[in-house]
């Protein structure tokens, strides 16, 4: 899966029309020689990744020029033939965030989810046309209750992206059985 998630992470970064260099050297006032990350971003950007965190109303962590969020799928109690499987044996919607050379927001991910959700978080993350669906298939092998992973891809404005995700959220665990608001007329 980490190759998967690289490799789309690649593409992603080649369809920004940047064109980068691999490691970029400047030259300080001083006249002393510094590096630039591989990507030729910077390697922290705070308020874009609290705003992320406050439309998705979850935390994540920056690590490696990547903000990621998890949702761990708690709610569910996945079994197989072979008996119970934990959450964290990777039953859990993950969410990379980076920023890319041309200065947009990417992000890519796999919305882990069971098979009666699918079809409602495809269509929310589909909405706004801003994140594509990279691939969808099963995770394990006669699991009950059956679960998908929805991987993604997409670039923009990063509050835009988080709220698509936030929409495609609310199709799973929990919130997926809350009450929902007639609207106003």
């Amino acid at each position: 899966m980490i190759r998967m998630t690289i490799g789309v992470m690649a593409l992603l970064l080649v369809g920004c029309h940047a064109n980068q260099a691999t490691d970029q050297r400047t030259a300080s006032p001083a006249g002393e020689m510094t590096s630039t990350p591989r990507s030729g971003v910077a390697v922290d950007d705070p308020e874009r990744w609290a705003l992320i965190s406050k439309t998705l109303g979850r935390p994540g962590t920056f690590a490696r020029e990547v903000y990621t969020i998890t949702i761990p799928r708690d709610d569910l109690l996945v079994t197989t033939d072979s008996g119970d499987i934990p959450t964290a044996a990777g039953l859990e919607t993950t969410i990379y965030f980076f920023k890319c050379p041309c200065g947009r927001t990417s992000v890519t991910g796999r919305f882990v989810v069971a098979d009666y959700e699918a079809n409602d978080v495809i269509d929310e993350l589909q909405t706004d046309g801003v994140i594509k669906i990279a691939s969808l298939g099963p995770i394990l092998l006669r699991e009950k209750p059956r679960l998908l992973a929805i991987q993604f891809q997409g670039e923009g404005d990063p509050e835009k992206l988080a709220t698509v995700l936030k929409g495609a959220l609310s199709y799973t665990a929990e919130q997926r059985m809350a009450p929902q608001k007639r609207p106003e007329n």
